[in-house]
Parts: C-alpha cells; sequence; structure tokens
C-alpha cells in the first residue's frame, strides 16, 4: 500500500512539474536557420533548456507529450547533442542480452534484453553481500523495441555500445567453428527510445567475424561499424557509416599473421576501437582502429606476468588493460607467478611510460564458487564485473572487497523460462540518439 501511495504522489507530482513548466510557456520557439538551439523568447525559456538537457530519457519523453513546441525542441539534433554531452558520464546501465541455447520448436518467444541501473548496483554492493531478488526486480527493466517485422533477438550478439545506441549482429554463426556466412545482418538499436535502424546487408562478407566494433567519428560526426574477417591466407574488413547508409572495404586490412590473439569486440575510446594482441607470453600489443583515418595501428606494447587471458576496457576517459591468471586447481599452473585480475591504467593516452597498477584482485577475496572475473565497467570508485557463473560482482577498492551484486541465479530467474544459455554484457548511457540518423 505505501509502494502505492508513493507511486501516486510521484505522478501527481510529475503532472504538476510539467503543467509548471508547460505555463512557462515554449510556444514562441522557432527553429533557426543557422544550426543553433530554437530561438528562445525568453531568459526563463533558456533556463528550462538547460534543465531539460541534464534529464534522464525518459523524462524527456514524456515532456514531448506536454505540446508541440517542446516535442520541437527535445527532438532537435542541437538539443540532442547538448543532451548527449551532459549525460555521457551519468545514467550507466548494464545491459545483458541472454541468448538460448537450443530454442524449442517451432521458434522460441522473443527475447527481452534487461537493463539494470548501476548506481543501484553499487547501492547494493555497499549495503549487503548479495542483493536480494525483490532488489533486483525493483531496478531493471525489460527493454522492448519497435523492430523490423522480420527482426529477432534470440540469436543476436553485441557488435557495441556508443552514445546512447547499441550494434547488434543479427545472425551469429551457429558454431565457432563456422567459417561462412550467406549474408551479414545488423541492426542499430536505442533501447532508451526503443527505436531501431537495419543496416544494409552484406552479402559479400563471407567470412565469420573475428574482430568487430562500434563507434562515432568526431571528425564527420558519423558512427561507424567495424567487421574483421581473416582466413588462412589474407585479412579482410568491411566498415560502414551511418550518414553515407553504405558498407565498404577498409584496404588496411589486418593480415593473419596479426590476428593471433585478437578477436571479439574492440573497445571504444578517442575515436578508435582498441584490442589486446598478445605478443608472447609476457608482452602484449595494444593494436587500434582510428575510425577518422579508417587504418589500423600499434597502438601500445606492455610487458607483464604469464596470464590466461586479458582484455581491454575504459575508465573515464583512459584506457584500461587486465590480465587474468585462474586460481583453479585444474588451469593453475606452478610457473605462474600470480593468480587473479591485475588491472593497468593508462594515465596518459597513447604513452606507453603511463601505464600504472590500479587493482589487484586475490582471488582469496573472490565470491565463492568463483574461480575467474572479467571486468565491465571501471570508475573512480568501484569496478564492475562479469563472473565465470554470470554472476555480476562487485569490487570496491578503498575496502578491498569483492560482493556479488546480481546472483546467477536472480538473472537466470529475469530471464524467459526457455533461456538456458548465456549471456552477454555492455554498458550503456541512455541518449535520445536516433539510429536512423545518428542526431535527433
Amino acid at each position: 500500500m505505501t509502494k502505492l501511495l508513493d507511486q501516486e504522489i510521484e505522478e501527481d507530482e510529475m503532472f504538476w512539474n510539467q503543467e509548471a513548466l508547460k505555463s512557462l510557456s515554449l510556444s514562441t520557439i522557432m527553429a533557426g536557420d543557422d544550426g543553433e538551439l530554437p530561438i528562445l523568447s525568453s531568459n526563463n525559456d533558456d533556463i528550462i533548456v538547460e534543465i531539460l538537457s541534464w534529464l534522464p530519457v525518459v523524462s524527456l519523453l514524456r515532456f514531448c507529450c506536454v505540446c508541440k513546441s517542446w516535442r520541437a525542441l527535445i527532438t532537435t539534433p542541437q538539443f540532442v547533442a547538448k543532451h548527449r554531452a551532459h549525460t555521457k558520464d551519468n545514467n550507466k546501465n548494464v545491459l545483458i542480452l541472454t541468448k538460448p541455447d537450443l530454442p524449442p520448436p517451432p521458434a522460441p518467444p522473443s527475447v527481452s534484453p534487461l537493463l539494470i541501473d548501476y548506481q543501484s548496483l553499487k547501492k547494493n554492493g555497499a549495503a549487503c553481500a548479495s542483493a536480494s531478488s525483490s532488489d533486483i526486480r525493483s531496478n531493471h527493466r525489460d527493454v522492448e523495441a519497435e523492430f523490423p517485422d522480420d527482426t529477432g533477438l534470440n540469436d543476436s550478439s553485441l557488435v557495441g555500445s556508443c552514445n546512447g545506441l547499441i550494434c547488434l549482429l543479427l545472425n551469429p554463426p551457429i558454431a565457432y567453428y563456422e567459417e561462412y556466412y550467406e549474408n551479414i545482418r545488423l541492426l542499430l538499436w536505442n533501447p532508451s527510445t526503443r527505436t531501431a535502424r537495419k543496416l544494409p546487408d552484406i552479402d559479400w562478407f563471407r567470412y565469420r567475424p573475428i574482430y568487430y566494433g562500434f563507434g562515432y567519428d568526431s571528425t564527420t560526426q558519423d558512427y561507424k561499424v567495424l567487421l574483421g574477417s581473416i582466413n588462412y591466407k589474407d585479412g579482410f574488413a568491411a566498415i560502414f557509416s551511418l550518414k553515407a547508409a553504405s558498407w565498404k572495404i577498409v584496404v588496411d586490412s589486418l593480415k593473419p599473421a596479426a590476428s593471433l590473439y585478437y578477436s571479439g569486440r574492440g573497445c571504444f575510446l578517442n575515436g578508435a576501437l582498441h584490442w589486446n594482441q598478445r605478443h608472447s607470453k609476457k608482452t602484449t600489443i595494444i593494436r587500434s582502429f582510428d575510425f577518422a583515418q579508417e587504418k589500423f595501428h600499434s597502438f601500445s606494447s606492455m610487458r607483464h606476468k604469464e596470464y590466461h587471458w586479458a582484455g581491454v576496457g575504459t575508465i573515464g576517459n583512459r584506457l584500461f588493460f587486465h590480465t587474468v591468471c585462474c586460481h583453479s586447481s585444474t588451469i593453475t599452473r606452478p610457473d605462474f607467478e600470480d593468480t587473479g585480475l591485475t588491472i593497468w591504467v593508462m594515465m596518459e593516452y597513447g604513452v606507453d611510460q603511463s601505464w600504472t597498477i590500479f587493482a589487484k584482485i586475490r582471488p582469496e577475496i573472490y565470491p565463492p564458487n568463483v574461480w575467474s572475473l572479467n571486468p565491465l565497467f571501471l570508475d573512480d570508485c568501484a569496478l564492475l564485473m562479469e563472473s565465470d557463473r554470470g554472476d555480476l560482482v562487485l569490487y570496491m577498492p578503498k575496502e578491498d572487497t569483492c560482493r556479488i551484486v546480481l546472483d546467477n541465479s536472480d538473472v537466470e530467474e529475469l530471464r524467459p523460462s526457455y533461456s538456458s544459455g548465456h549471456a552477454e554484457m555492455v554498458m550503456y548511457v541512455g541518449t535520445l540518439v536516433s539510429p536512423a540518423t545518428g542526431g535527433g
């Protein structure tokens, strides 16, 4: 009853706030011919625009229904860009895309991805050792979308996330060893606005994508998708431009010798995708693909202790590199000097000498029955990770503690009953960016 009353009060407050804001009158908004924000009638209106640009997407979508002039303002490319700039470091969510192993015949129901608020996960992690199912349910929501009729998410894989847009590969191979495709099908999707755009198919891209990524070219204000593959003799890569709405071949593609330990989703930062390539047992090269130049570079190299696997990610506007040494008795080798998770942060972008150890997470503080952790998102006060069991685990550097904030059993409860497969996770920020145009 209390929750219901709180909800009614919240709805009433929202209604009166909307009416009060509406009374300030934005009816004089006119579209500017010079590409600037629409001309406003008073200083009050300027203040309103500034306030609106800090609000979450769900509130702005409601305000679009207040009056036509508000909708005209909120949907302009200039306002969308202003809102994106304000929210890029806030309003972070974890998007979980569940994938069934063997869907039952004739066809499984559509899978609804989950969005979980990152701040809620941090609060749960700081308050208790494990979040309860009721807490998780209150902090997550299924994401619906208006997809094209022939599009579903049941067999999709995450290509990347950038500025509120998610890029999905709709038809990944059934098995890892599958080499050939009939065509490549991709989708751009904004979970906040529930809008999507199917990208043109690539019937000439015949090989299974080995490395891929999605990002933003600020020099041309264009969103781009990179797909790369390698056969035994040569490398092959293609890039999609949202502005041009077309694919083209990347001349500077990777050769087979350069592809060793070089695969998967690239980490986007500073206009480039980044991957780690194991050069030797104790040396790693960070390779990048610059979206503006559309070229590959050997971005950085570093020496480290031997590991089982590694990856790259971002903390704010910095790159981090992590190594994982499993402490399972069936895998750990005596010649490994360390076990656990080690994270380096590149304090100055592109400068090898600036790599600094951020944290060493020892197996002794892992949650029970967890033997490996993979970082998802790192900020100044916490590290969000996925365990080998599918849990979401939060590491607090100050306390040097690891806590499960979303148990794998809770994830199973939130999934459809048939979805017994694995899940992919990516960090996501809510924006108004349109998957059709890349703007408003």
